[in-house]
């Protein structure tokens, strides 16, 4: 089902071959990116179980500075081998047009990151960014487990969704606390957990 990846906060002082293999799939870095075609952050996700390793899929995030020919040529740059994810980075960005860049660009190779927070913040909804995009997303970023979190992880759960899903809480004393605790509910939605029951056939015995 999903990956659950924990994002390392820049101030984080954590080692992240600490992070367990039964709460995370892998983790997040994230640095300063040197593609001026972009214009933002590039982030690699590496694997918890296979410390070290080299990047995983790079996250480009795409600020609105950048006109859609000049995304497209810095995408068609890398190898179609390499998975590549573009995170929408403005309020300007609507699904649909996220939808019909992807189908102009037209390599299977790249998805969409896309962030409950910014869906929030452009009032569209998980009712409307799960159907319009659907498998074309590869990476879904949350902050808690709030009903619209949850609402996506029901939806992404329906349709088969099987990319990344980034915990990146705010910063705290406990970060990576807050971290488990979204996992451990979205693991219990989707898989709830079944009533105990007694032993079948088995009466309670009746008190007189």
């Amino acid at each position: 089902m999903f990956q659950f990846v924990y994002t390392l906060d820049e101030t984080e002082r954590l080692d992240p071959a600490s992070l367990r293999v039964d709460e995370f799939d892998a983790f997040e870095a994230i640095g300063a990116s040197t593609d001026e075609s972009v214009h933002g952050v590039r982030i690699g996700l590496r694997r918890v179980s296979e410390l070290p390793v080299d990047p995983g899929p790079q996250t480009l995030v795409w600020k609105p500075s950048r006109s859609v020919p000049e995304v497209a040529r810095t995408l068609r740059s890398y190898p179609q081998s390499q998975t590549l994810l573009v995170e929408p980075w403005s309020e300007c960005f609507r699904v649909r047009d996220l939808w019909n860049f992807l189908e102009m660009l037209g390599q299977p190779n790249v998805k969409i990151a896309w962030s409950v927070r910014l869906g929030i913040r452009t009032n569209q909804s998980p009712a409307v960014v799960v159907p319009v995009l659907n498998l074309r997303i590869g990476l879904v970023r949350v902050e808690d487990v709030g009903e619209i979190s949850l609402d996506y992880v029901k939806r992404l759960a329906g349709i088969g969704y099987e990319g990344y899903f980034v915990v990146d809480p705010p910063a705290s004393n406990d970060r990576l606390g807050q971290a488990r605790m979204i996992v451990e509910v979205v693991r219990d939605v989707l898989q709830p957990r079944k009533p105990v029951k007694g032993p079948v056939g088995v009466k309670p015995a009746i008190k007189k």
